[in-house]
């Protein structure tokens, strides 16, 4: 089965999209910005129409880490997060630090992009317990850390 994407939303029919999300270019009209803007159409439709879309999930987690141990906590999470990576489904990751006037505890976001939800539920059974408690086991009680997921609604 294949869908395709109506005229009205591909800018004149031609671009379709096939049931394992490969987007189908017509010969005749291929140029790169036509590409990115029927791949932007594409999602904005697919999201809309209910028939498929890109789901990707943002895994948020928030961290309070002592100072005295930060630099080694960050060579670790460096490495935890390219493990993570490596984890199907798992696209990208982003450390962000928390802007702060305080001496208090280095505060870091890392924002993890994760293709599906069951992907990321995946990762929670088969994964998880095993990543987390590496941090645990060199960490214990120097860190602390939040967990969030977001889907994306527009």
């Amino acid at each position: 089965m294949r869908w395709v994407v109506p005229p009205s939303a591909s800018r004149g029919g031609h671009t379709r999209l096939t049931r394992d999300a490969q987007l189908v270019f017509s010969p005749e009209k291929i140029n790169l910005i036509e590409i990115l803007r029927s791949v932007e159409r594409l999602v904005q439709l697919s999201s809309c129409s209910g028939k498929w879309r890109l789901e990707m999930i943002t895994y948020e987690v928030n961290l309070e880490i002592d100072r005295e141990v930060a630099e080694a906590y960050g060579a670790w999470l460096r490495s935890h997060v390219d493990e993570l990576l490596a984890i199907d489904g798992f696209q990208e990751a982003h450390c962000h630090e928390v802007e702060s006037e305080s001496d208090g505890p280095l505060c870091l976001t890392v924002h993890y992009r994760v293709e599906t939800r069951e992907q990321l539920e995946a990762y929670f059974r088969e994964h998880a317990a095993r990543l987390r408690g590496d941090g645990v086991a060199a960490f214990e009680g120097r860190f602390s850390a939040e967990r969030r997921i977001y889907r994306k609604l527009w």
